[in-house]
Parts: structure tokens; C-alpha cells; sequence
């Protein structure tokens, strides 16, 4: 279908591929794809690559009083990456490789 079409591919292990015109233009890395960096938290992938483009909260409110946090994000325009973090723990639980509408996000200060 790939052959053909634009989609997906999901592994379930944790990797995700977006495909176009046959080529892999993004990918999702996450469980068994990262297990040997899964411990790596934020403060040291920002050691290691520098300071972010853009530090983002993905975060939701339903009615004004209950507000969660899925991830904080470390944006890599230039290297085209971006790091998810757990926000309990600030350990690394997502790679990832798409472009960000940063409109869907809070920028954190």
C-alpha cells in the first residue's frame, strides 16, 4: 500500500514511521526503541545537545480546574529532533523526529 500511498507504519514495540512518496520522512522512537536511554533525564540531554530552541509543555485543562502535563519537550530545530520527557520523573520516554506546531503547546519560560 506504501507503494501507492502516503501513511504510517507502528511497530509495537514503540517505532512509528510516517511515509511519503516512499520515502521515511519522520519517525517516533519510544519503549524498547530508547530502553538504552530511557534513564537519561532532561537536564542531560540539555547538557548534551545545548540549549533547546524551544522548551514546551504539552499540557491540557478541561474546565478550568483539572490541568495535567503528558510531556515536557526539548526542540532541536536544526538537528530536527525532539526529546519527551515524563513530567513526574523527567525521564526521557519519547524521540521524535516531526516538525511541531508549537501553537499546540505552551512554550515554558
Amino acid at each position: 500500500m506504501l507503494e501507492k500511498l502516503n501513511g504510517y507504519i507502528h511497530l509495537a514495540g514503540g517505532l512509528n514511521c510516517r511515509i511519503e512518496n516512499k520515502k521515511i520522512v519522520d519517525l517516533r522512537l519510544s519503549r524498547k526503541y530508547i530502553e538504552f536511554v530511557k534513564e537519561y533525564t532532561k537536564q542531560q540531554v540539555f547538557d548534551y545537545h545545548g540549549k533547546p530552541i524551544f522548551e514546551l509543555i504539552d499540557d491540557m485543562a478541561f474546565g478550568g480546574f483539572d490541568y495535567s502535563i503528558e510531556n515536557y519537550i526539548l526542540v532541536y530545530e536544526t538537528k530536527r529532533i525532539s526529546f519527551y520527557f515524563d513530567p513526574n520523573s523527567l525521564k526521557l520516554k519519547e524521540i521524535n523526529t516531526n516538525k511541531l506546531n508549537y501553537e499546540c503547546f505552551t512554550v515554558e519560560k
